[in-house]
Formats: C-alpha cells, sequence, structure tokens
C-alpha cells in the first residue's frame, strides 16, 4: 500500500514536472522552426542604422523573419533599442553621457549620427512592438521571433523588467498568450535570467556567452563553465554564442541537453558557409547576403582565407 503510494506521488511529481516545461516551450522555439533562423543583428544595420525603426521594417519588408535588437533603460525608466552604454558613437552628439542617464525625451531630442537615410531618432521598444503587432500578421510571418538583447543589469534589472513585463500584460489583451511565441529576452547576466522567471515563467529566456570579449575575461571563462548551471536552474531555451566557440562537440553537448543555438555573428560569405554546416540558428549584420568585410576583425582560426 505505501510503495502504491509512493510510486503514485512519483509519478504525480513527474507530471507536474514535466507538465510546466512543455508550458515553456513555444511552438517557434522548436529545433524545426528555430533552427532556419537567420537573424539580423541590431535590426539588421548592414542595411541602414542600427536598432532603428526604419531600418527594421526595411529588413522584414524584403522577407527577415527574425530580427535581434539591444535595449536599454533610460533615467525615466523607458526602454528604448540603443546598443551602447554611451550614446556618442550613435547619435550626433560629442559627449561620452550614459543612456541611463537620460530621459527618453532628451534622448529623443538628439538624431542619429547616420544620416544617410534621412534624419531618425531612436526607437522604444513600446514603438517597435506596437508596429510588429500590425505588419507581422499582415505579411503572415508566422514564425517571426524577435530577439530582446537586454542589457539592463544591477540596480536596473528589477526596474527594467517590470517595465518589460507591463508591455507584455498590455499587449496580451489583444494578442493573448501566443504573445510569447513571437520573441525571447537574452542576457549575459545570469541575475537577469533569475529576475525574468521570477517575473513572468513564460518568457522564454537566452543566455549568451562570449569566449574572448575585450575586458572581463575572468568573468566570461566563469560563465561559460556555470553556463548549463545558470540556464538548467532559470529554465532557459536559447544559448546565445559567440561564433568562435562553434564547432562539432559544441553544439552536440547542448543540442543533448535539448537547448537551441543562436550563434553571433556571420557576416562574411565563408562566415555563413561555415555555420551553415550545423543545424542551428546564426545573428547577422547583413541578412539576406553577405557582408564586404568581417567587421570583426580577423578572420575565424576555422576561415584563414576569408576576406
Amino acid at each position: 500500500m505505501r510503495l502504491n503510494l509512493h510510486l503514485h506521488l512519483l509519478v504525480y511529481i513527474l507530471f507536474v514536472g514535466i507538465t510546466a516545461f512543455a508550458q515553456k516551450v513555444q511552438p517557434h522555439f522548436t529545433h524545426e522552426v528555430f533552427n532556419q533562423l537567420e537573424f539580423a543583428h541590431r535590426g539588421g544595420y548592414a542595411n541602414g542604422p542600427e536598432n532603428t525603426l526604419q531600418t527594421i521594417l526595411k529588413n522584414i519588408n524584403n522577407g527577415v523573419k527574425a530580427v535581434e535588437v539591444d535595449v536599454q533603460m533610460t533615467r525615466d525608466s523607458q526602454l528604448v533599442l540603443f546598443h551602447d552604454k554611451t550614446i556618442n558613437r550613435v547619435l550626433a552628439s560629442d559627449k561620452e553621457t550614459f543612456v541611463t542617464d537620460l530621459s527618453l525625451a532628451e534622448l529623443k531630442a538628439i538624431p542619429l549620427r547616420d544620416a544617410s537615410q534621412g534624419i531618425q531618432f531612436i526607437c522604444t521598444l513600446s514603438e517597435l512592438v506596437d508596429t510588429l503587432a500590425v505588419l507581422i500578421p499582415k505579411l503572415g510571418k508566422k514564425d517571426f521571433i524577435l530577439e530582446l538583447d537586454f542589457k539592463p543589469s544591477g540596480e536596473q534589472t528589477v526596474p527594467a523588467i517590470m517595465e518589460l513585463c507591463s508591455m507584455i500584460i498590455t499587449n496580451k489583451k489583444s494578442v493573448g498568450e501566443n504573445l510569447y511565441n513571437y520573441f525571447y529576452v537574452s542576457t549575459f547576466y545570469p541575475n537577469v535570467l533569475k529576475e525574468l522567471a521570477k517575473a513572468d515563467a513564460k518568457i522564454v529566456t537566452g543566455y549568451a556567452l562570449h569566449n574572448s570579449p575585450e575586458d572581463k575575461k575572468l568573468v566570461a571563462k566563469i560563465s561559460i563553465w556555470l553556463a548549463s548551471c545558470f540556464m538548467r536552474k532559470n529554465n532557459a531555451t536559447v544559448l546565445d554564442a559567440n561564433i568562435c566557440m562553434i564547432n562539432q562537440r559544441f553544439v552536440k553537448k547542448w543540442t543533448k541537453k535539448g537547448i537551441l543555438i543562436n550563434a553571433y555573428s556571420a557576416n562574411t560569405q565563408c562566415e555563413k558557409e561555415y555555420i551553415s554546416g550545423f543545424d542551428i540558428a546564426y545573428t547577422t549584420d547583413c541578412p539576406a547576403g553577405c557582408c564586404s568585410s568581417d567587421t570583426y576583425g580577423k578572420p575565424k582560426k576555422w576561415c584563414k582565407s576569408c576576406k
């Protein structure tokens, strides 16, 4: 009698665990769908200024089905599409002011430095989501995915995630639960993964790794060493890995764990040919084409002849 009770209890626990995991996995986040995607890096900035609504829409209208954007938070807790910590490279300003030190209105008052396609200003995440909510169904892109490279960390983590969740709640009223199928949040910070899981377990998350950063090399090595633990503990679905980390052993290891891989960034022809040898997704500056040169410097060790 006691043995049967224990068996029933074990079966129930396993059922609950499997059900909870199944609820996290969205239809787009399967190997069959996700691994076919080519993410437009920073909105696909080979075709226009990075992280702008105009560039993103241009790429989508040209057939792109997946877009990666960078998300930061302003001083007044607004989420904006911006890559750097400071504004001077992207915006027409010589001041090395932190994005987090400016309000949305102050950022919106400074045009982008790149005016090759007309004067443009930064885009908020809300503006992008509102536009995609109309555009994606209209274009019939049923397997579209937006990757949010989430930059806020430290003291900004919780307020930024609260703002993101508020946006999700608002859009769920019109889109429904299917909303979670169209985006995932990627981060280099384990604590962000933890807070995302606490705030909304339905959000698909990704953990980002870089094996050769310019600084914080020790932190990078520790992150790689503990990646499996961080991902398992916080139920992360995607591993965003620097392209230099990709080889057969690496892909086999993570695929066996049921993890999806998105390699960044494959830009030149030889890089894209190399990545095509693996059944994984990848991110590129040049969607639907190849960049004329590798924007990340020297050719990779597996492609010495790349020019």
